[in-house]
């Protein structure tokens, strides 16, 4: 979700925040795990958190540790979502930012 409202921008941006807060408390200190973005549907029903793992060998484990913790992270937001309805997320691997560090790398 590059373009949309306002609010989708400011749910997006809190639900990031809350997204890394939640990962930070909750997942073994190693790896490292980035949430770069979340994207929100216009309905604000759905959103989708996208992360990065060092290092990348971890991905596959620590992506399934978290969809497995991603009910926890939907009854977390509850308190700390003021909408109508709360999101049902999903959790995935930034692909768009790996490439970009493959390519900081090359150059």
């Amino acid at each position: 979700m590059r373009e949309g409202t306002e609010r989708q921008k400011r749910v997006a941006e809190l639900i990031r925040q809350e997204a890394a807060r939640f990962i930070n408390t909750h997942l073994p200190p190693k790896p490292l795990v980035t949430v770069t973005r979340a994207d929100v549907s216009k309905d604000l029903k759905k959103s989708t958190v996208y992360f990065t793992v060092l290092p990348n060998e971890e991905e596959e484990r620590t992506h399934t540790l978290i969809k497995k913790k991603a009910h926890l992270f939907r009854e977390n937001m509850k308190e700390r979502l003021s909408t109508k309805s709360i999101p049902f997320f999903s959790f995935s691997i930034d692909e768009g930012e790996k490439m970009r560090q493959r390519m900081d790398e090359i150059l």
